[in-house]
């Protein structure tokens, strides 16, 4: 069975074939690149072709480590892959993404268990620990009046006639009970929770964070984590799965959000909670089905009815499951599917760039 990339990404590809022979024409006729007096001749040296503003994705694809550029030149771009179950195939789609593209950072932001070192075997080359607030109660100057068991929303201290207890599992780190506190008996602490590791894996700079076991506050380790994007380099999320606190941190400021589904009823549940998320978040998202024709076709349907960019269907495989049993991923097992996934990553730039064309229109009518 081959993989099925709708018509909105072939048609990106048929673009690329017309615009590049179009371009050899030019090479060979040594004619300038646009129309009248003032065109500009076609460089010696090989440059992308762009569209004109009214289109805005690149006309072909790029081998691993070219940078991607659309109407406004290069621009780096976030993209989170998500899914509303786990084992959908979120790691491996993020993974084959990532190598398919080349030079990119990569966040595994699934913080509570990280898998993807499993695939990309990067080389740590650095650890960061993660700390959040905990007070620190000094029982002389305490009057036990309260005020601080009153402002904890997570009942993380309880303050009795004679004594105050604290909860640090539930403490969230807010601050407020420091705030309110009439005779400044609570003091800042730090509670270490987990780290951040930084590595390489060739050219894909890897980001992993790891909470500590027993611990149950996945966000602060996400919100350091996401310090260190940068704005140079495409950027590849894979988050938790779910649509808890820990996915919202990780995929907000993306610029897309892929959602990886399967087709079972439990996906297609879990499918409509993610896409609720992303809509909320009005974050520009599409649809990946991976281990199409194991199930039945109501995620299409739906995607369908609700004008849901379903950008790629992944047939099951036995091939690619066991690679993945290895710790191999799809697109080494499988090199020619590179390039599927860079179709893949054309498809999100048209959808991304059209939006924000359309958000500048609808910004100039205001």
């Amino acid at each position: 069975m081959e993989w099925d990339l709708p018509d909105q990404v072939k048609e990106a590809d048929r673009d690329q074939e017309k615009d590049e022979a179009t371009a050899g024409e030019w090479a060979e006729a040594g004619q300038p690149r646009g129309r009248g007096e003032n065109a500009s001749a076609l460089p010696a040296e090989p440059q992308r072709l762009t569209r004109p503003a009214s289109r805005v994705i690149s006309l072909s694809v790029p081998s691993a480590g070219q940078v991607w550029r659309g109407s406004r030149g290069a621009r780096s771009m976030v993209i989170s892959i998500a899914s509303g179950k786990g084992g959908t195939g979120k790691t491996s789609v993020a993974v084959s993404l990532a190598l398919s593209l080349g030079t990119c950072q990569f966040f595994d932001c699934d913080v509570e268990e990280p898998n993807a070192s499993l695939f990309l075997r990067p080389s740590i080359t650095g650890k960061t620990s993660v700390s959040v607030l905990e007070p620190w109660i000094d029982e002389s100057k305490c009057s036990h009046c309260g005020e601080c068991s009153g402002i904890c929303a997570y009942h993380a201290i309880a303050a009795f006639e004679k004594n105050v207890l604290l909860f640090p599992p539930l403490c969230h780190g807010c601050g407020g009970c420091i705030l309110v506190c009439p005779e400044k008996a609570i003091a800042e602490g730090k509670r270490n929770i987990g780290v951040i590791e930084e590595g390489t894996s060739n050219s894909i700079a890897f980001i992993q964070g790891i909470l500590n076991i027993g611990e149950h506050m996945a966000t602060p380790v996400i919100k350091d984590m996401k310090r260190l994007i940068r704005k140079d380099m495409h950027v590849i999320i894979d988050s938790p799965p779910g649509t808890s606190c820990p996915v919202i941190e990780s995929i907000k400021g993306s610029d897309f959000v892929l959602l990886v589904t399967e087709p079972t009823p439990f996906g297609l549940n879990d499918l409509k909670l993610a896409v609720d998320v992303v809509r909320e978040l009005k974050i520009p998202f599409g649809v990946v089905i991976n281990c199409d024709g194991i199930g039945d076709d109501r995620v299409k349907e739906y995607c369908q009815k609700g004008n849901i960019p379903l950008l790629l269907s992944i047939p099951w495989s036995r091939e690619i499951a066991e690679a993945y049993s290895r710790g191999i991923p799809a697109v080494e097992a499988r090199p020619d599917l590179k390039e599927i996934f860079r179709s893949l990553f054309q498809g999100i730039t048209r959808i991304t760039e059209s939006k924000r064309d359309y958000d500048v229109q609808l910004g100039a009518c205001r």
